[in-house]
């Protein structure tokens, strides 16, 4: 049980939680319709505009509407808590099996249907900026979802859904731009899904450190690791989703 209410909500059971909220599973009472709640860490108000922005930013990334995109059904502030409602998948992450046996089919499903959510979202200058493991969801064995998109950022938005100072991203995942802090667009978003490619594939990251800088710096000044012989077939599509230049990529 979390330990103060959302109005129209019962929430019974904390689902999990990360660097900027905590995920509930929850019961939206009008609709009779179990949802899941992520609540923002309050000390994310210490910026003041906070709230304002996130509540814009989330407001706009609802309205991706994609079958391999989770959905949104709610955004709001009370009492200070800002959170979003979503739709509830009980199927876990890509993160609970990723260094597990994948089938090849299973990759090609996962690949394709991020590709073409990312395509979606990209066409209407959406970008992610954070593709991970723990943000693929399953619905079902072969129907894959990826969340937080309600922390997003739109496309020349000028906003930033982070304090200052602090790096937006995954490190392990992370494109050369995005490390160095520039303006990235939906090319960034396919180096990290061409990351995860190799993570499914080999069941290693690509660059790896202790420290979150290092691994950043190496995406930025290392070469893209050569894939055992056994997965040689795929090192040419490597090299182009792991190209230091977004202009090398695929686009």
């Amino acid at each position: 049980m979390a330990d103060f209410e959302l109005p129209g909500y019962e929430l019974y059971e904390r689902l999990g939680r990360g660097g900027m909220a905590t995920v509930y599973r929850a019961l939206h009472l009008n609709l009779d319709r179990e949802v899941a709640i992520k609540v923002m860490d309050p000390a994310m108000n210490s910026d003041e505009s906070f709230s304002e922005r996130f509540i814009r930013e989330a407001r706009i990334s609802a309205r991706l509407t994609h079958p391999h995109i989770l959905q949104i059904y709610d955004v709001n502030t009370f009492e200070g808590l800002n959170y979003i409602a979503m739709e509830l998948l009980v199927g876990g992450e890509l993160a609970d099996f990723i260094h597990g046996d994948m089938q090849q089919k299973t990759i090609y499903l996962i690949l394709q249907q991020m590709t073409e959510a990312l395509d979606y979202a990209s066409g209407r200058g959406y970008i992610h900026r954070d593709i991970k493991p723990s943000n693929i969801m399953r619905r079902s064995e072969e129907d894959f979802v990826l969340a937080d998109f309600g922390i997003a950022r739109a496309a020349n938005s000028g906003t930033q859904m982070t304090q200052t100072g602090l790096m937006v991203g995954t490190p392990s995942y992370m494109s050369p731009e995005q490390a160095k802090g520039q303006e990235v667009d939906g090319r960034s978003d396919l180096y990290a899904l061409a990351v995860l490619a190799y993570e499914m594939l080999t069941k290693t990251l690509p660059y790896e450190s202790e420290s979150a800088v290092t691994t950043a710096v190496k995406h930025l000044t290392e070469d893209i690791p050569t894939l055992p012989e056994s997965l040689s077939v795929y090192q040419d599509f490597l090299n182009k989703g792991l190209a230091k230049s977004a202009d090398d990529r695929f686009q």
